[in-house]
């Protein structure tokens, strides 16, 4: 019996080692991996900054923006690198804000996050927890990351607390951006968001007067100077903004970017009420593409914080901002996957989400086939 006992051990402590294998984590990063998925989180600004599937060379989070590249607000802060979020602000905070020490994009890419801990539960999952503290604009964080046994799967959830002894508006923006060899002219986005308009980047919108009369339906754009189909990265040679809704009978919001040629799909899938806004991001950098993000969010109006209350702006019923009270903690989950495709895709038709799975359905030329991920718990 005790040989027994002390072969099972001994097995047991091999099975222990060879997990612990597959979180690693140094001064800067946290490495979490099983057999088909690996992704980086940094701690230095909380970004995801590398996500691999199986053999794939290709990190489809291979972009940043350094920190001399950013507004000069933002000069002790971190590169803005892969899937990265905004908190507090969208976009460039008032004078005032900026006089009291609010960046573009608000705290978590200006801290050193930290780790909480890293733990396998019983079904094989692996486990990261992080957090930062807020020190200026009284909104701290805690992020819970699960990589599913064996899965290609990721589930995020953050809960987001007003530090503060009065309530407020806020905004939270998740920021996934794809570069490197992933985001050439052969990246593909597709989503079921709906009604969009255009806003910022080399064409700058000077009025929200008028953004219902002049909507368009995903994936057909209009820009200033024509007509677009959004889906594609190689359709401009100039960085665009376009921001979008879902319809109401849309309980769940999903984005997929896929580049054949790397036969590599990336896609999330998350709760409208809790992500209501989708905005699309084309970045060129001399004639060429660059970089594209999927950033779903409470905004979609590239506006602060006084005139969108004071002018009661609204896109179809959908405010741009959220409410927080005193002291309340809010938590938002969403779930990311990475898959195979092959060469002859041609687009993602839909994403389903329920307790026990997630589902991709697309289409190539030889016809329909989907992709189960199933989430243990």
């Amino acid at each position: 019996m005790k040989q027994i006992n002390s072969y099972s051990l001994f097995v047991f402590l091999i099975l222990i080692s060879v997990e612990a294998q597959s979180m690693q984590h140094t001064n800067d990063s946290v490495v979490l991996k099983n057999k088909n998925l690996q992704l980086v989180q940094s701690l230095s600004g909380g970004a995801i900054t590398s996500l691999k599937f199986k053999n794939n060379p290709v990190n489809p989070f291979d972009w940043s923006l350094a920190v001399e590249n950013q507004p000069e607000i933002n000069k002790n802060g971190f590169d803005f690198r892969g899937h990265f979020i905004s908190l507090g602000t969208w976009g460039m905070p008032t004078e005032g804000e900026q006089n009291a020490g609010i960046r573009l994009y608000g705290e978590p890419t200006a801290q050193i996050w930290k780790r909480n801990n890293l733990d396998i539960d019983s079904l094989g999952n692996k486990i990261l927890k992080t957090s930062f503290q807020s020190k200026i604009e009284g909104l701290s964080l805690e992020r819970k990351i699960t990589l599913y046994h064996n899965e290609a799967l990721v589930k995020v959830g953050e809960s987001v607390t007003n530090d503060l002894p009065i309530s407020r508006v806020y905004n939270f923006l998740q920021h996934p951006t794809f570069g490197g060899e992933f985001a050439s002219k052969n990246l593909r986005i597709d989503t079921n968001a709906g009604r969009g308009f255009y806003q910022k980047g080399a064409y700058p919108r000077t009025s929200y007067d008028n953004l219902e009369a002049d909507s368009f339906h995903w994936p057909n754009g209009i820009l200033p100077d024509g007509r677009i189909d959004l889906r594609t990265s190689g359709s401009r040679e100039k960085t665009y903004l376009t921001s979008h809704i879902f319809s109401e009978s849309d309980t769940i919001g999903w984005a997929t970017a896929t580049n054949p040629y790397k036969k590599l799909m990336v896609g999330y899938v998350w709760k409208t009420e809790e992500y209501p806004w989708l905005n699309v991001w084309h970045q060129a950098v001399s004639g060429k593409v660059a970089g594209r993000a999927i950033e779903f969010a409470t905004c979609g109006m590239g506006l602060g914080f006084k005139k969108l209350i004071s002018k009661d702006y609204d896109y179809f019923g959908n405010l741009s901002f959220e409410f927080i009270d005193a002291e309340q903690t809010l938590t938002k989950t969403y779930y990311m996957f990475t898959m195979e495709v092959p060469v002859d895709f041609l687009e993602t038709t839909n994403v389903l989400l329920s307790n026990d799975k997630v589902v991709v359905k697309y289409l190539a030329s030889r016809g329909e086939a989907e992709k189960t991920f199933l989430k243990l718990y």
